[in-house]
C-alpha cells in the first residue's frame, strides 16, 4: 500500500514538473513572439519617422526656394528696381567731381596734401593727422607739426612728393611754396592726373554695371527672355550715361587747366 502511494506521488510529481517545464517553454515562446512583434513595430515606426522627416525636409527646402524667388522678384508687375545700381554710379560720379576739384595749377591748397602719408609710431599715417595745414598765400602753405620727432620724416616726404615744392624748415614749422607756377610741364602733369582719376572712376563704373547684370540673372527663372534683355539694356544705358558725364567732367577740367 505504501509503495503504491509512493508511486502515485512520484507520478504526480513528474507530471507537475513536466507541466511546469512545458509552461515555462510556452512562456518563453510567447515572450519571443512578443519581442519580435515589438521589434517589427519599432522598425516600422523608425521607417515611418525617416519617411516623415524626409518629406518634411523636402517641403521645408521647397518653402525656402519659393521664399528666395519671392524676395528676388521685388514687384508683381514684372519690373526690376535698378535704383540701387544708379545710386551707386551717381555716388561714384560725385566722388570723382571732388577728386578733380583738388587738381589745381598755379595754386597750393591744403587739400593737395591729403594724398601724402608718413610712417609714424610704427604705422603709415595720413599727413593731415600729424600736423595742421594752413594756407598762407596763393602758392604757399604752412605745416604746423605736432611732434618734434616727426619733423624730419615729414620734410623728407614733402621733398620726394610730386607737388614741386620749395621747403623752409623752422623748428616744428615747415613752409611750402609751389615752384614753377603754371608752366606747360605742370599743366601737362595736372591733365595727366585728371585723366587718371577719370579712368579709375570708369573702371569702378564697369564693376557696378556687372553687379547690376548679376542681379538681373536671378529673374531668369520666372521672366521672359525679352524682359531680361530689356533689363540688361537698361543697366547698360545707366552705365553709358555716367560714362558720358565723366568724359564731360574731364573736358571741363582740361579747359580749366589750360586756361589757368
Amino acid at each position: 500500500m505504501n509503495k503504491l502511494v509512493e508511486a502515485s506521488k512520484g507520478m504526480l510529481k513528474s507530471r507537475a514538473l513536466a507541466f511546469f517545464k512545458n509552461g515555462l517553454i510556452n512562456q518563453r515562446r510567447q515572450n519571443f513572439f512578443v519581442l519580435q512583434k515589438i521589434n517589427k513595430q519599432q522598425n516600422f515606426l523608425s521607417i515611418a519617422q525617416f519617411d516623415f522627416s524626409t518629406k518634411v525636409g523636402k517641403k521645408k527646402q521647397e518653402k525656402i526656394e519659393k521664399q528666395k524667388e519671392k524676395e528676388t522678384r521685388e514687384t508683381p508687375q514684372g519690373t526690376i528696381d535698378l535704383t540701387p545700381v544708379e545710386e551707386t554710379m551717381k555716388a561714384q560720379l560725385d566722388h570723382t567731381k571732388a577728386e578733380l576739384a583738388k587738381l589745381k595749377t598755379g595754386r597750393l591748397t591744403p587739400d593737395m596734401f591729403e594724398k601724402l602719408s608718413v610712417v609714424a609710431y610704427g604705422e603709415k599715417t595720413p599727413l593731415t593727422e600729424l600736423c595742421q595745414i594752413v594756407s598762407k598765400a596763393v602758392t604757399t602753405v604752412q605745416l604746423n607739426i605736432y611732434d618734434d620727432a616727426l619733423v624730419g620724416a615729414i620734410h623728407k616726404i614733402l621733398e620726394n612728393s610730386d607737388l614741386n615744392l620749395q621747403l623752409k624748415r623752422e623748428g616744428k614749422i615747415i613752409t611750402c611754396t609751389m615752384v614753377g607756377g603754371n608752366t606747360k610741364e605742370i599743366k601737362d602733369a595736372t591733365i595727366k592726373a585728371a585723366k587718371s582719376v577719370v579712368d579709375k572712376a570708369k573702371n569702378l563704373l564697369r564693376k557696378h554695371r556687372q553687379t547690376g547684370q548679376d542681379m538681373i540673372k536671378g529673374y531668369k527663372k520666372f521672366e521672359s527672355e525679352d524682359f531680361i534683355k530689356e533689363a540688361e539694356k537698361e543697366v547698360d544705358n545707366i552705365h553709358n550715361k555716367f560714362v558720358a558725364e565723366l568724359d564731360n567732367l574731364l573736358k571741363i577740367k582740361e579747359k580749366e587747366i589750360i586756361s589757368s
